[in-house]
This record gives C-alpha cells, structure tokens and sequence, in this order.
C-alpha cells in the first residue's frame, strides 16, 4: 500500500519536469518554418521526379528486351 501513496507524486514530478524541459525548447520562427518547408517539398519533388524517371527508363530497357508493349 505504501508503494501506491507514491505514485501520484512521482505522475506530479513527471509533469513537472515536463514543463521545465518545455520552457527550454526553442521553437523555429516563421519565415525558418517556411524556409525549411521549402526545402523539403523542393527535395520530396527533386526525388519523386529522379525514381519517375529511372522507373520510365528501366520499364523501356524492360520493353526492349522482351518486346512487350503495353
């Protein structure tokens, strides 16, 4: 029984230092947000067209081969 007395306190102690971590955190501002959004859209497309095309190129070396058309 006396363990269970201490839990509560421990959850308290938890959410306590969560909030104290949470003071500490710096946030990005807005026009970093943007920015890093960019970037990531720009390489997420950069990279979607590279596979759309190495796709395209071994589906033709595949046809040629085969002589399969679709």
């Amino acid at each position: 029984m006396r363990r269970l007395i201490g839990i509560p306190e421990a959850i308290v102690g938890f959410i306590r230092e969560i909030i104290q971590e949470m003071k500490l955190v710096e946030f990005p501002s807005r026009a970093e947000t943007f920015r890093k959004t960019g970037i990531v859209f720009g390489a997420s497309l950069l990279l979607g067209l590279l596979l759309f095309g190495l796709d395209s190129l071994f589906f033709a070396i595949r046809n040629l081969i085969t002589n399969i058309t679709i």
